[in-house]
């Protein structure tokens, strides 16, 4: 079936068609008068997320591009536009890239010397592209024109051109109707006008409560979409007199255009703008999605008949698990509710085969092998430099390698162990790598096995692609961990970044999410860091939202306001001086950038330190191998006999924190204590920031942690957020403060001058012994000198014993 839907497309290219593939050359068959009446053009820039890597180095390497398209695609053929470029080191001939959508074969596209980008159109027959997620993959395969070594690899590169690559999708869509399994990819899409995802409020004053709904949706959008950043701004709804419009007719069309719409309320507040069609249909926890007018706009309807029906709905789309029918609306019952995701941690104190990873063998024949593997640990890992974990290689190289040949490891970019390979080829079975533990950090880790194999001093350049594989890794190696530590340690952004820790460890009292104002700026930038958060844990996560006033967080908290009203938040020890952020955002020089209402009242600051005294001196509250491998060794068998001389916890126990609070009081350098000169991060010379986030332990509670997002003023605040939440700016977080403005490589961190601990998961012994055995090997000359301290006291002791002794007996 797949080969007689290969031979159905049609490929041309910008370039001469002698350089074609041989299946590329046939002319495009005419479409039929129907199928060319409306053409969708969609460049594929605004279909990837905004972070998505379109570009590939190296010999081999493959290319992973996901994107999401409506309904609408179901059953029309499609165009794949591409416009891309490379090297101009590549060599013709032997250099191509092959393009497969979901898993089909496109088609093969040639790389050439470079002189100017190249166009290419790719045909695909209706039931290629299907709503919802997409995937395209480019496996790339490039020689160098001249160079024969390792270094020359690092010459060779191909890249898309996504602003002038689309997907062109033909004909007349079945229906126009958009259906709630695809509301994701709809809200997602990008409009025309450029409007994008906005989230409607009902009623001029924006309550906790609508914020808190927008917060479900933005993060069921952004985890029903894997990693593409979602940024929804809040706007009050346009509202016109009644059009006859049965769905929405109090809703302004010419205003929202071909926008992407939420629209959130209980039934009575939504009454006054859908019609008679969604009304009535709104008899419990209820979603819609819907089109508005003519122009292609969509609106996502959240509802239901009370409150707590609207949070229903809302969580339940939050929740990815949550599956939603193939039709315009539904009314979710008790049994639709399905259990949240769980971060999937790898496995301690076993072997994991690499294909449990995803890996498949590879026989390799250029000159650098490169092979990424990503491992996830639990958001409390606490690092233990005295373990290893165990990389076991199963692998073979060939004859005529040359001198220095090796496969290194690297984790999260930090060499970590290294392998010579032997010129004469062997076949290595069970070779053992250590990597320090030291590496690996909380959250998701990057591993990276890399192979330098250069060529035997002498050798001719590999005449052909076809040459017998010089490396292979198989799929039964595998990665071992040892038992490792849980204990959480902050303030680290790192952490936070890579799995939302600690708002996402599942503690029974929650987190509080404080807005300083009720700006539409603050609304916007706490959606939009709830759908980042959730997307680094896995889950979605349910702040309690709170207006600065209305009380004092007593557990961990999430902050958001401008810099100057962070002044009303009292008892803070911040890690930024607060000299620096009026000397670099000009507070006091332009009153401006706070409103009137936002400045602070007489008397407030007191009333804040009694509000925090009072929660001090109240208690805490209780815890609520494979087939592929024997043949490719077979393989490697009979190329290496053709050598010579071969060489073969949920809850928190407060008795657990108040002795670790103890320990760290009387004992600051064991637990990273010792204060160190504090970093400037607004140092003279650089640019100034748009954003700062900053984590610090909460005045209220020991051990609990409160983040800040803060900037010069509201403005700045949306802007900073926007970038904040993308993967250039997020994969930066880090110690305790980060500042970033319009350059993502002008991102700056300052490591915590002080760290705290607190018990999350594992109050076992055997964990407790762990991170006593981790501090013991961590400061080792402090327990020895300890040690020797008590043997020569016990030592002075038994010796005054034994004088007293001799003096009773002579006496």
């Amino acid at each position: 079936m797949r080969i007689a839907a290969a031979s159905a497309l049609w490929l041309t290219a910008a370039l001469p068609v002698a350089t074609l593939p041989a299946h590329a050359q046939q002319p495009a068959s005419p479409l039929p008068a129907a199928a060319r009446q409306a053409v969708e053009v969609t460049p594929l820039s605004l279909l990837a997320a905004s972070d998505q890597t379109f570009g590939v180095t190296g010999e081999e390497e493959t290319l992973s591009i996901p994107f999401h398209m409506p309904a609408t695609v179901r059953g029309r053929p499609a165009t794949l536009k591409l416009a891309y470029e490379n090297a101009v080191h590549i060599l013709p001939g032997l250099s191509q890239f092959k393009i497969a959508l979901n898993g089909l074969e496109l088609g093969n596209l040639p790389l050439t010397g470079f002189e100017k980008p190249v166009s290419a159109s790719i045909g695909m027959p209706a039931g290629y592209l299907k709503p919802g997620l997409n995937e395209l993959t480019v496996n790339y395969s490039a020689r160098h024109r001249v160079s024969c070594s390792v270094a020359g690899t690092f010459e060779l590169w191909m890249r898309l051109l996504p602003d002038r690559s689309s997907v062109e999708i033909l004909g007349k869509p079945a229906s126009d109707l958009p259906i709630l399994s695809d509301a994701a990819a709809s809200l997602a899409m990008p409009s025309q006008s450029g409007r994008g995802l906005t989230i409607l409020s009902a009623r001029a004053d924006t309550g906790a409560d609508h914020v808190a709904w927008g917060a479900d949706v933005a993060q069921g959008i952004a985890l029903r979409l894997g990693d593409q950043t979602i940024v929804p701004r809040p706007e009050p709804a346009p509202l016109r007199a009644p059009d006859g419009d049965s769905l929405f007719p109090g809703l302004d069309k010419g205003v929202l255009g071909d926008s992407r719409n939420v629209l959130i309320g209980t039934a009575d507040q939504l009454s006054a703008i859908v019609g008679s069609r969604i009304e009535s249909a709104i008899a419990g926890p209820y979603l819609g999605l819907f089109p508005l007018g003519t122009s292609g706009g969509v609106v996502l309807v959240v509802s239901g008949r009370t409150p707590d029906e609207v949070t229903s709905a809302a969580r339940a789309f939050a929740n990815p698990n949550t599956p939603l029918p193939a039709t315009a609306d539904t009314i979710l019952a008790a049994e639709d509710v399905v259990s949240l995701p769980d971060l999937a941690t790898f496995p301690k104190g076993r072997p994991v085969p690499l294909a449990d990873l995803g890996y498949k063998t590879r026989e390799f024949s250029g000159y650098r092998f490169t092979q990424p593997l990503s491992v996830t640990l639990a958001r409390d890992f606490f690092n233990l430099d005295s373990r290893k974990a165990i990389l076991r290689i199963n692998a073979a190289s060939a004859p005529g390698i040359g001198a220095g040949s090796a496969l290194s490891v690297f984790v999260n970019g930090q060499p970590a162990a290294a392998l010579p390979l032997s010129r004469m080829g062997e076949l290595i079975e069970r070779r053992d790598l250590h990597l320090p533990m030291s590496l690996f950090r909380p959250g998701r880790n990057e591993i990276l096995l890399a192979g330098d194999l250069p060529p035997a001093e002498g050798a001719p350049c590999l005449p052909e692609q076809s040459t017998a594989p010089r490396f292979s890794l198989f799929s039964d190696s595998t990665l071992m961990l040892p038992e490792y530590a849980r204990l959480a340690q902050f303030p680290d952004l790192g952490t936070f970044a890579r799995t939302g820790s600690p708002y996402t460890d599942g503690t029974a009292d929650g987190f509080d999410l404080v807005l300083m104002s009720k700006s539409n700026e603050e609304v916007a930038a706490a959606w939009a860091l709830a759908a980042r958060m959730a997307q680094a844990a896995g889950t979605p996560v349910h702040p309690r939202f709170s207006f600065h006033g209305s009380t004092v967080p007593a557990g961990d908290a999430l902050i958001i306001g401008n810099h100057r009203s962070l002044s009303r938040l009292a008892g803070l020890d911040l890690p930024v001086r607060q000299s620096d952020l009026t000397a670099a955002w000009g507070i006091g020089t332009d009153p401006s950038f706070v409103p009137a209402e936002e400045q602070p009242e007489q008397g407030e600051a007191d009333e804040v330190l009694a509000q925090i005294e009072a929660l001090r001196s109240v208690s805490r509250p209780g815890p609520d191998t494979m087939a592929a491998d024997s043949e490719a060794r077979d393989r490697w068998h009979k190329i290496i006999k053709s050598g010579e001389d071969q060489s073969v916890i949920n809850t928190v126990s407060a008795a657990a924190e108040d002795v670790v609070a103890s320990v760290r009081q009387h004992f600051p350098a064991v637990f990273g204590q010792a204060r160190r000169e504090e970093t400037d991060l607004f140092a003279s010379g650089l640019s100034i920031p748009t954003g700062l986030l900053m984590q610090v332990e909460s005045p209220v509670t020991p051990s609990r942690t409160w983040t800040i997002l803060t900037a010069a003023n509201d403005e700045q605040l949306a802007a900073g957020v926007e970038r904040l939440v993308r993967r250039p700016y997020w994969d930066r977080l880090a110690g305790s403060a980060t500042v970033w403005g319009a350059d993502p490589a002008g991102t700056r961190s300052i490591e915590p001058s002080s760290t705290y601990h607190r018990f999350d998961s594992d109050l076992r012994l055997a964990n407790l012994r762990l991170i006593a055995g981790n501090l013991m090997s961590e400061y080792v000359w402090y327990w020895t000198a300890g040690l020797l301290l008590l043997v020569a006291s016990f030592g002075l002791v038994t010796r005054s014993f034994l004088g007293l002794g001799r003096g009773d007996n002579h006496d």
